[in-house]
């Protein structure tokens, strides 16, 4: 998987802790020169399928943060990993981070998660079973694949619950909450 880069949401206590969710909070609220960046350079997924709307450069997210601490915006920040190829990022050390799980949702826009709006909400009976860690996810690559092969197999066969199985450009990302984004030198 690729190191895209990081997305800043804003903090929720819901049990799901996944890639959908309040992204990018600032935009079209507080800057022009935000909302120009995050629109070429961000928000890319929507005209190119090799990418993630995720982002690499750190200044633009330390100014995310000072606008948000100076708005008292409780926010978090997301390292995504996946198979899409834009953008990439090296870590060159490592950083204080946890893992939270692998989500399989858009590769921008709204993020829309199938975790969350197909096993998190109950509306698959075929999903019941399906068992999540503490945040809401999977907690292996393996069994992210296999819920992807399940809801694919769905797709296919005709089942009453077929057209709540949302179509869109689904990938599977890697998360991991950053701790101390300070720490960063990239």
């Amino acid at each position: 998987m690729n190191v895209n880069g990081f997305i800043m949401q804003k903090r929720s206590g819901t049990y799901y802790q996944g890639v959908e969710g309040d992204n990018w909070y600032l935009n079209y609220k507080f800057s022009k020169e935000i909302d120009t960046f995050f629109e070429e350079n961000i928000e890319k997924a929507w005209w190119n399928e090799d990418y993630i709307d995720a982002c690499n450069n750190t200044r633009f997210i330390q100014n995310y943060i000072d606008i948000s601490k100076k708005e008292n915006i409780n926010y978090r920040i997301l390292l995504c990993m996946t198979t899409k190829n834009m953008p990439q990022m090296v870590l060159t050390k490592e950083l204080n981070m946890s893992f939270l799980g692998y989500d399989y949702a858009d590769s921008g826009g709204s993020y829309y998660s199938a975790v969350l709006n197909d096993v998190i909400s109950k509306r698959i009976p075929q999903f019941t079973d399906i068992h999540l860690n503490e945040y809401g996810l999977f907690e292996t690559y393996e069994s992210i694949m296999n819920f992807v092969k399940l809801r694919e197999s769905l797709k296919k066969v005709e089942c009453s619950q077929k057209r709540y199985l949302e179509e869109g450009d689904f990938v599977i990302y890697k998360l991991y909450e950053i701790k101390d984004f300070l720490q960063i030198n990239l």
